[in-house]
Protein backbone atom coordinates (compact mmCIF):
# COMPACT_ATOMS: atom_id res chain seq x y z
CA UNK A 1 0.00 0.00 0.00
CA UNK A 2 1.65 3.30 -1.11
CA UNK A 3 -0.21 7.02 -0.81
CA UNK A 4 -3.52 4.93 -0.43
CA UNK A 5 -2.48 2.66 -3.66
CA UNK A 6 -2.92 -0.85 -3.51
CA UNK A 7 -0.90 -2.37 -5.84
CA UNK A 8 -1.26 -5.50 -5.31
CA UNK A 9 -5.16 -5.64 -5.79
CA UNK A 10 -6.07 -7.48 -8.92
CA UNK A 11 -9.58 -7.49 -11.18
CA UNK A 12 -12.22 -9.12 -10.24
CA UNK A 13 -13.73 -9.40 -13.42
CA UNK A 14 -14.07 -13.50 -14.88
CA UNK A 15 -13.44 -14.59 -18.19
CA UNK A 16 -10.63 -12.06 -19.61
CA UNK A 17 -7.30 -14.22 -18.96
CA UNK A 18 -5.84 -12.26 -21.08
CA UNK A 19 -6.83 -8.74 -19.48
CA UNK A 20 -4.98 -7.55 -16.26
CA UNK A 21 -7.75 -5.42 -14.60
CA UNK A 22 -5.21 -2.63 -12.84
CA UNK A 23 -5.60 -1.86 -9.77
CA UNK A 24 -8.18 0.35 -8.57
CA UNK A 25 -7.49 3.44 -6.35
CA UNK A 26 -9.40 3.29 -3.22
CA UNK A 27 -10.63 7.01 -1.99
CA UNK A 28 -8.37 7.99 0.85
CA UNK A 29 -10.71 7.99 3.93
CA UNK A 30 -12.47 11.19 4.86
CA UNK A 31 -12.98 9.97 8.64
CA UNK A 32 -12.13 12.90 10.40
CA UNK A 33 -11.87 12.74 14.64
CA UNK A 34 -15.36 14.29 14.89
CA UNK A 35 -17.06 12.07 12.91
CA UNK A 36 -15.90 9.34 15.08
CA UNK A 37 -19.29 8.93 16.38
CA UNK A 38 -20.67 8.80 12.90
CA UNK A 39 -20.13 5.37 12.07
CA UNK A 40 -19.76 4.23 7.74
CA UNK A 41 -19.91 7.70 7.23
CA UNK A 42 -16.66 7.06 5.38
CA UNK A 43 -18.14 4.90 3.58
CA UNK A 44 -20.23 6.75 0.87
CA UNK A 45 -20.88 5.67 -2.44
CA UNK A 46 -18.56 7.95 -3.99
CA UNK A 47 -18.75 6.42 -7.81
CA UNK A 48 -22.67 5.33 -7.87
CA UNK A 49 -24.43 7.58 -10.03
CA UNK A 50 -22.13 10.79 -9.01
CA UNK A 51 -20.96 11.66 -12.76
CA UNK A 52 -22.94 14.71 -12.73
CA UNK A 53 -21.27 15.68 -10.19
CA UNK A 54 -17.77 15.14 -11.35
CA UNK A 55 -16.68 17.21 -14.43
CA UNK A 56 -13.89 14.76 -14.85
CA UNK A 57 -16.07 11.54 -14.32
CA UNK A 58 -18.61 11.82 -17.97
CA UNK A 59 -18.34 8.73 -20.44
CA UNK A 60 -16.61 11.69 -22.70
CA UNK A 61 -14.15 12.75 -20.45
CA UNK A 62 -12.87 9.48 -19.45
CA UNK A 63 -12.69 7.55 -23.08
CA UNK A 64 -11.37 10.79 -24.73
CA UNK A 65 -9.51 12.83 -22.24
CA UNK A 66 -8.83 10.81 -19.62
CA UNK A 67 -4.71 10.32 -19.71
CA UNK A 68 -4.81 11.81 -22.84
CA UNK A 69 -4.96 15.31 -21.96
CA UNK A 70 -1.25 16.58 -21.26
CA UNK A 71 -1.35 18.42 -17.44
CA UNK A 72 -0.81 21.92 -17.14
CA UNK A 73 -0.03 22.52 -13.92
CA UNK A 74 3.23 23.49 -12.99
CA UNK A 75 3.59 22.38 -9.51
CA UNK A 76 4.47 18.87 -7.99
CA UNK A 77 1.99 16.80 -7.18
CA UNK A 78 0.34 13.09 -7.74
CA UNK A 79 0.07 11.67 -10.97
CA UNK A 80 -2.20 9.01 -10.02
CA UNK A 81 -4.33 11.19 -7.82
CA UNK A 82 -4.47 13.68 -11.50
CA UNK A 83 -7.17 12.87 -14.41
CA UNK A 84 -4.23 14.44 -17.18
CA UNK A 85 -1.32 12.56 -18.58
CA UNK A 86 2.20 12.95 -17.31
CA UNK A 87 5.37 12.21 -19.50
CA UNK A 88 6.43 8.14 -18.81
CA UNK A 89 3.91 7.90 -17.07
CA UNK A 90 2.67 3.99 -17.14
CA UNK A 91 -1.46 4.94 -17.19
CA UNK A 92 -0.43 7.05 -20.42
CA UNK A 93 -3.14 6.52 -23.01
CA UNK A 94 -3.50 7.21 -27.02
CA UNK A 95 -6.29 9.12 -27.77
CA UNK A 96 -8.55 6.86 -29.84
CA UNK A 97 -9.77 9.13 -32.13
CA UNK A 98 -5.99 9.68 -33.53
CA UNK A 99 -4.98 6.49 -33.07
CA UNK A 100 -7.24 3.71 -34.64
CA UNK A 101 -6.50 0.91 -32.15
CA UNK A 102 -8.86 -1.75 -30.88
CA UNK A 103 -9.77 -2.72 -27.03
CA UNK A 104 -8.37 -5.91 -27.24
CA UNK A 105 -5.03 -5.95 -25.61
CA UNK A 106 -1.92 -6.53 -27.62
CA UNK A 107 0.25 -9.46 -26.81
CA UNK A 108 3.37 -8.19 -27.30
CA UNK A 109 2.84 -5.39 -25.07
CA UNK A 110 0.96 -7.43 -22.44
CA UNK A 111 4.39 -10.21 -22.35
CA UNK A 112 7.65 -7.95 -22.81
CA UNK A 113 5.87 -3.86 -21.29
CA UNK A 114 6.73 -2.29 -25.03
CA UNK A 115 5.47 -3.16 -28.14
CA UNK A 116 7.90 -2.58 -31.41
CA UNK A 117 5.30 -1.18 -33.57
CA UNK A 118 4.67 1.72 -30.47
CA UNK A 119 1.83 4.19 -31.17
CA UNK A 120 1.04 2.18 -34.83
CA UNK A 121 0.04 -0.70 -33.50
CA UNK A 122 -3.64 -1.83 -33.66
CA UNK A 123 -4.22 -3.17 -30.39
CA UNK A 124 -4.06 -2.00 -26.81
CA UNK A 125 -0.95 -0.96 -24.62
CA UNK A 126 -2.14 -1.58 -20.98
CA UNK A 127 -4.82 -2.03 -18.90
CA UNK A 128 -6.11 1.64 -19.32
CA UNK A 129 -6.18 1.62 -23.42
CA UNK A 130 -8.00 -1.08 -23.32
CA UNK A 131 -10.98 -0.84 -20.42
CA UNK A 132 -11.38 2.86 -21.36
CA UNK A 133 -11.38 2.45 -25.28
CA UNK A 134 -15.07 3.54 -25.98
CA UNK A 135 -15.71 -0.40 -27.37
CA UNK A 136 -15.26 -1.43 -23.88
CA UNK A 137 -15.44 1.08 -21.09
CA UNK A 138 -18.86 0.64 -18.63
CA UNK A 139 -20.30 -2.14 -21.43
CA UNK A 140 -19.91 -4.28 -18.61
CA UNK A 141 -21.74 -4.25 -14.84
CA UNK A 142 -19.68 -3.57 -11.81
CA UNK A 143 -19.59 -6.53 -9.59
CA UNK A 144 -19.11 -4.36 -6.76
CA UNK A 145 -22.16 -2.23 -7.80
CA UNK A 146 -23.46 0.67 -5.81
CA UNK A 147 -20.60 -0.55 -3.04
CA UNK A 148 -18.22 0.46 -5.28
CA UNK A 149 -15.62 2.65 -3.34
CA UNK A 150 -13.02 3.12 -6.80
CA UNK A 151 -11.87 6.48 -7.56
CA UNK A 152 -12.17 5.11 -11.02
CA UNK A 153 -13.72 2.16 -12.39
CA UNK A 154 -14.01 0.63 -15.67
CA UNK A 155 -17.62 -0.66 -15.59
CA UNK A 156 -21.45 0.50 -14.91
CA UNK A 157 -22.72 0.87 -11.41
CA UNK A 158 -26.30 1.63 -12.89
CA UNK A 159 -28.77 0.72 -16.06
CA UNK A 160 -28.05 4.82 -16.31
CA UNK A 161 -24.24 4.28 -16.28
CA UNK A 162 -24.55 0.96 -18.45
CA UNK A 163 -23.51 2.02 -21.99
CA UNK A 164 -24.57 0.28 -25.29
CA UNK A 165 -23.09 -0.04 -28.32
CA UNK A 166 -24.17 0.71 -31.61
CA UNK A 167 -24.73 -2.58 -33.99
CA UNK A 168 -21.59 -2.88 -36.38
CA UNK A 169 -22.49 -1.56 -39.78
CA UNK A 170 -23.66 -4.34 -42.47
CA UNK A 171 -21.00 -6.32 -44.26
CA UNK A 172 -20.87 -7.31 -47.91
CA UNK A 173 -22.13 -10.84 -47.34
CA UNK A 174 -24.96 -9.08 -45.61
CA UNK A 175 -26.07 -7.20 -48.64
CA UNK A 176 -25.93 -10.37 -50.38
CA UNK A 177 -28.06 -12.37 -47.98
CA UNK A 178 -30.35 -9.11 -48.23
CA UNK A 179 -30.89 -9.41 -51.68
CA UNK A 180 -31.40 -13.27 -51.97
CA UNK A 181 -35.39 -13.36 -52.45
CA UNK A 182 -35.60 -16.38 -49.88
CA UNK A 183 -34.12 -14.01 -47.06
CA UNK A 184 -36.19 -11.15 -47.80
CA UNK A 185 -39.60 -13.38 -47.63
CA UNK A 186 -38.12 -14.87 -44.65
CA UNK A 187 -37.06 -11.77 -42.90
CA UNK A 188 -40.40 -9.56 -43.62
CA UNK A 189 -42.62 -13.03 -42.00
CA UNK A 190 -40.06 -12.94 -38.77
CA UNK A 191 -39.72 -8.84 -38.30
CA UNK A 192 -40.83 -8.76 -35.41
CA UNK A 193 -39.10 -11.83 -33.66
CA UNK A 194 -35.88 -10.57 -35.27
CA UNK A 195 -35.76 -7.06 -33.01
CA UNK A 196 -37.23 -8.52 -30.19
CA UNK A 197 -34.96 -11.22 -29.16
CA UNK A 198 -31.68 -9.41 -30.69
CA UNK A 199 -32.98 -6.02 -29.63
CA UNK A 200 -29.87 -4.99 -26.41
CA UNK A 201 -30.70 -4.53 -22.50
CA UNK A 202 -30.70 -1.36 -20.39
CA UNK A 203 -30.92 -3.14 -17.26
CA UNK A 204 -27.53 -4.55 -15.40
CA UNK A 205 -29.25 -8.33 -15.13
CA UNK A 206 -27.43 -10.76 -16.34
CA UNK A 207 -24.82 -8.63 -17.48
CA UNK A 208 -21.54 -10.69 -17.03
CA UNK A 209 -20.21 -9.70 -20.07
CA UNK A 210 -20.85 -7.08 -22.79
CA UNK A 211 -24.75 -6.99 -24.21
CA UNK A 212 -25.27 -8.60 -27.16
CA UNK A 213 -25.63 -6.07 -30.54
CA UNK A 214 -28.70 -5.66 -32.66
CA UNK A 215 -28.14 -7.18 -36.08
CA UNK A 216 -27.91 -4.57 -38.92
CA UNK A 217 -30.76 -2.63 -40.00
CA UNK A 218 -30.36 -3.57 -43.84
CA UNK A 219 -31.49 -7.21 -43.03
CA UNK A 220 -34.91 -6.34 -42.25
CA UNK A 221 -35.72 -4.54 -45.22
CA UNK A 222 -36.93 -6.25 -47.84
CA UNK A 223 -34.91 -4.54 -50.99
Amino acid sequence: MVDGVDHNKSGHHIGKPTVDIPPRKLLSSTKSPSSASSPRRDEKDYSYDTDADDPYAGDHFRMYEFKIRRCTRSHSHDWTDCPFSHPAEKALRRDPRRYHYTGEVCPEFQHGGDCSRGDKCNFAHGVFECWLHPNRYRTEACKDGKHCKRKVCFFAHSPRQLRVLPPPPPSPEDFISVRSPASVLSNKNNRCCLFCSHSPTSTLLNLSRSPSLSPALGLTRPI
